[in-house]
């Protein structure tokens, strides 16, 4: 029987990751589902217990419990003792690895939520205007990302600084797969990242399809409804 207990909510990117880390690893856990857009992460007292910022994901093992995602695939890394390449033990190749984590919640996470907040979830889950400045705000960061991604985390190599996939894969894939729910010429990705994320998707196959299911049907409905 499993031990590990994750408190997630699908449509978050950070959930998604550590998600996909323990299906690609058949690693067993016990699901509880934290329901963001009706405020679940306020009312159920035991997620509460866990994650005192009351953020998805949050984890708990026995008696140690989680918050933050890039800390729980480390742990997961360890306690399963997954394949090196996902957080090698190498210390030059983690430190590589640790580099990307550190810069993407500032960079690649903070221009995606900018975008996606200011275009699509600000007016449709709080019903607030289309917010441009946001949104160009947002697109500039992207860009100056998309720098960062081809002459550093991409240059030689065919995963984010690494030959193999990691962990800073997946945790940038589920980043970026937000962005599918907007409309396709909104944000212009380069041609390596464009390559990148196929490499990952078709790496994870059904495991990502499957983390994704939920993302896919919100865009199906989106596809019903006026442009905003």
């Amino acid at each position: 029987m499993a031990s590990l207990k994750l408190y997630f909510d699908m449509m978050s990117q950070p959930s998604r990751s550590v998600v996909l880390l323990l299906k690609a690893n058949k690693v067993p856990f016990v699901p509880h589902l934290i329901n963001l857009a009706k405020g679940a992460q306020y009312s159920d007292e035991e997620f509460v217990d866990v994650s005192p910022t009351k953020r998805v994901p949050a984890l708990k093992d026995g008696d140690m419990k989680l918050f933050e995602s890039t800390a729980m695939m480390k742990y997961i890394c360890a306690k399963y003792q997954l394949a090196d390449h996902w957080y090698p033990k190498d210390l030059e190749k983690r430190a590589k690895i640790d580099e990307y984590l550190s810069w993407h919640h500032t960079n690649t996470r903070l221009a995606a939520v900018s975008i996606i907040w200011g275009k699509l979830f600000g007016p449709l889950l709080l019903g607030k205007p289309v917010n441009e400045h946001k949104i160009k705000n947002g697109k500039k960061q992207m860009e100056d990302c998309m720098k960062i991604y081809d002459n550093h985390f991409l240059k030689d190599t065919p995963f984010l600084s690494s030959k193999e996939i990691s962990i800073a894969d997946v945790l940038a894939i589920c980043e970026f797969s937000q962005l599918e729910l907007l409309d396709e010429n909104l944000v212009e990705l380069s041609s390596k990242v464009k390559d990148w994320q196929k490499r990952c998707v078709d790496y994870f196959g059904e495991d990502y399809q499957q983390v994704h299911s939920i993302l896919y049907k919100m865009k199906a409905s989106l596809s019903k409804r006026p442009k905003l």
